[in-house]
């Protein structure tokens, strides 16, 4: 048995056991967008409308992911301590079904996500006009949402003009706060009403103008290039990793016919 052979598992094993810890993550992940306060509004204002619920569906997604990960990896654990060609096979196959699986995903999501933007935003503009006033639960959902991204209405601050509300023509979470504790007080509640009825506003002080749908989007993208980071760098491990399972594969099956030959 080769040194090269033997470093090939350990490398095997090592990387395996963090992708076992990145399974355990994703599924602690899962944990804390169904716990967290924020991740909990956003769910509830999308599942208001009746075409955006599937996009609830991505936490099982991730639990999916996170339990696939864990299993593979564990398995892949396995497979190299024991040298295991059965099992070798089944983690090469497995892997590369996870690695065109994730593939496909990211160019779906690339191609649709213009889609989910424009259903998100119609399924917000929805929530505002028909639930706002009726739903003190939905509205006191939707002002922490603006509160915490510090925007006005799905699209912009307009989405309120149809509405008869009893503070003025936005709600005071659309105002620029004096902090950003749990309990904001608008700056200046009279001059935001005041530059919320002025139709020509374009450089607000005490008003946020910006659509919540803009203010998510922005939030995205300036975690996108981590994002495409983690998935091109976790693609490129498990290429790695199927190159090696290969590698020792090919080496044991090479073994036992010089055992049987002998």
């Amino acid at each position: 048995m080769s040194c090269l052979h033997n470093f090939g598992r350990v490398i095997l094993i090592t990387l395996n056991v963090i992708f076992v810890i990145t399974g355990i993550g994703i599924l602690g992940l899962c944990i804390f967008l169904k716990v967290d306060q924020t991740s909990k509004i956003i769910q509830d204002v999308i599942e208001e409308h009746a075409d955006a619920k599937d996009f609830t569906k991505s936490i099982i997604v991730l639990v999916v992911l996170g339990a696939a990960i864990l299993l593979i990896s564990s398995l892949g654990c396995c497979a190299a301590i024991f040298e295991n060609r059965c099992l070798l096979g089944m983690y090469i196959f497995l892997l590369s079904a996870i690695t065109v699986a994730e593939t496909g995903a990211g160019i779906f999501v690339a191609v649709v996500k213009h889609k989910i933007r424009s259903h998100i935003a119609e399924a917000a503009n929805e929530v505002i006009r028909e639930k706002y006033i009726k739903d003190k639960e939905i509205s006191r959902t939707i002002d922490i949402l603006q509160e915490k991204l510090k925007c006005c209405g799905a699209n912009n601050y307009t989405d309120y003009s149809f509405l008869k509300l009893d503070v003025g023509k936005v709600p005071y979470s659309c105002c620029v706060m004096k902090s950003d504790d749990d309990n904001p007080v608008p700056q200046n509640k009279t001059l935001c009403e005041l530059e919320a009825v002025n139709p020509f506003l374009h450089d607000a002080k005490y008003l946020h103008t910006e659509g919540c749908v803009d203010s998510l989007e922005v939030l995205v993208k300036k975690y996108s290039s981590i994002i495409l980071g983690v998935a091109l760098g976790i693609a490129a491990f498990e290429v790695f990793l199927i190159f090696l399972a290969c590698c020792i594969c090919r080496e044991k099956t090479d073994e036992d016919r010089i055992g049987l030959i002998h």
